[in-house]
């Protein structure tokens, strides 16, 4: 069961963690939520790393549909999009993985009359994605992402999911911001033990590799690259 504590709740244990709850002159709320929302956001980054960015994918993918003589797509790129995680393509029956392309590689997949039922691969732009070579129409294209943190209000029903319990990170964050406003170096100096401490453990959440399960290869040029979408070419 997550552990969730809402915005207003955090702003809280922030003034308390630094000795702070009759200074909301000096600390006004909004500042704090700031500072809370700092340190939720570096804390979402650290749980990411941790956990995989596979573990926080957004639950709505990006799909589109791809057309004729287009290799730049834009339309309805989510607003929310902060860390890609795949990207693949399929036809209804058959679906294969996009591999990105590097500058060295561009000029080939961009060669003037060379086409593809299928792109192969992908740039990441923006506001959206460049797939290569030119390709068919109809074909639907998966993005799977991790979304931005949403900054939290000082509400009791603006939640932050601490998982076991790392919103505190968020806490020190924002108690040390108020902290080194008050220059109160020996608090500032514990809260940053503290974070390391928490970053420490965060750290340890990281899967580790089966040393006895064999690594597995994959080619990552991709299978249109080896040849197969030069059969839709010149």
């Amino acid at each position: 069961m997550a552990r969730t504590r809402s915005g207003q709740d955090l702003i809280n244990d922030a003034y308390r963690r630094s000795d702070n709850e009759s200074a909301t002159d000096r600390h006004p709320r909004t500042d704090v939520l700031r500072y809370v929302n700092q340190g939720c956001a570096e804390l979402y980054d650290l749980l990411v790393e941790a956990r995989g960015p596979s573990f926080f994918r957004s639950s709505s993918p990006w799909s589109f549909s791809t057309t004729a003589s287009t290799t730049l797509y834009t339309s309805s790129f989510p607003a929310a999009f902060y860390r890609l995680i795949s990207i693949r393509v399929s036809d209804g029956q058959v679906s294969e993985p996009l591999f990105q392309f590097t500058p060295t590689e561009e000029p080939e997949l961009r060669t003037v009359g060379v086409s593809a039922y299928f792109p192969s691969h992908y740039e990441l732009r923006p506001n959206g994605v460049c797939l290569l070579p030119e390709h068919s129409a109809g074909k639907t294209v998966t993005v799977e992402y991790v979304p931005s943190f949403t900054d939290l209000t000082d509400s009791s029903s603006s939640y932050f999911d601490g998982i076991n319990g790392w919103e505190e990170y968020a806490v020190c964050f924002a108690a040390r911001c108020m902290a080194t406003k008050d220059e109160e170096w020996e608090l500032q100096r514990s809260l940053d033990a503290d974070m390391a401490r928490l970053k420490e453990r965060i750290k340890k959440l990281a899967p580790k590799r089966d040393a006895y399960q064999p690594r597995r290869v994959s080619d990552v040029r991709g299978p249109r690259l080896r040849g197969s979408w030069r059969l839709y070419g010149r």
